[in-house]
């Protein structure tokens, strides 16, 4: 499996293949300057503007060779793969631009309208550009996460609340959560996992997939991936400790943590 990670982008920004960690960082600022597998993108360079990307998906298409040909899938077709490349990419900004547009406001409950929030700036395909401020929730990540399987559309967590924005006519579609506290991204599997530090549930183009049991009274930490099980460590008031759990990302079956099984 591929890897998980709890924000930026997974795919290279030319042909769109899944990459193992964030190409331009968490913060869309930081590129790896690793080199895809396929296209042979050296990430930070030839994908740092729309007019390059295309200039280097036009070479690599008229090739259509992979740079390391062992990774190359046996059912692999250019068309599906490129139809996973992003339509848009952006960067976490440390506040609110002093020039330019004024920004585009998200907010989920309707108080703190014009509050300084979560900044970012998303750039489209055709080198558009535009700020969005985005209300904090509660407590939680806040993150930039591609939407798995719909290339047009981002996810930006801001404080634990969930915003769906369509980047090319900049509409909410849909906000959620307010409490996220894990987000994780699995490609291979066109899957997002998200904990709100109580149970996690699955979600894939189709919607939900799955909703875990009760894990935890209140908190976890070092919520990681190994092989096909999340695992982490659920907190217990009984005895102020913390409970070791997994969790099968197939089927959202949990094994340990500290809430116990038989209560709702």
């Amino acid at each position: 499996m591929r890897g998980v990670v709890t924000g930026g982008e997974l795919r290279c920004r030319v042909c769109g293949l899944p990459q193992d960690e964030p190409i331009w960082g968490s913060d869309g600022q930081c590129p790896t300057y690793d080199i895809c597998a396929c296209c042979g993108c050296e990430f930070g360079y030839e994908d740092s503007s729309p007019e390059g990307i295309r200039r280097h998906r036009e070479r690599w298409l008229a090739t259509g060779t992979w740079r390391d040909p062992t990774k190359r899938p046996a059912d692999w077709k250019s068309e599906d793969q490129l139809a996973k490349a992003p339509r848009y990419y952006f960067r976490i900004l440390p506040g609110l631009p002093g020039t330019g547009d004024p920004p585009v406001r998200f907010n989920a409950s309707g108080g703190d309208r014009y509050t300084e929030g979560f900044v970012v700036e998303l750039t489209l395909a055709g080198g558009e550009r535009w700020v969005g401020n985005f209300q904090m929730g509660a407590y939680g990540k806040s993150v930039v996460v591609p939407l798995t399987g719909r290339t047009e559309l981002a996810m930006i967590v801001a404080g634990g609340a969930a915003y769906v924005v369509e980047p090319e006519t900049r509409a909410l579609l849909r906000t959620f959560g307010g409490e996220i506290a894990d987000l994780l991204s699995l490609p291979d599997r066109d899957a997002m996992i998200f904990g709100n530090g109580l149970w996690f549930e699955c979600t894939g183009p189709e919607g939900l997939r799955w909703r875990s049991r009760r894990i935890s009274w209140d908190g976890m930490m070092e919520v990681s991936l190994r092989g096909e099980r999340l695992h982490g460590l659920a907190y217990d008031p009984m005895d102020d400790s913390w409970a070791p759990f997994e969790v099968d990302v197939d089927t959202g079956e949990v094994t340990g943590g500290s809430y116990p099984k038989d209560l709702p």
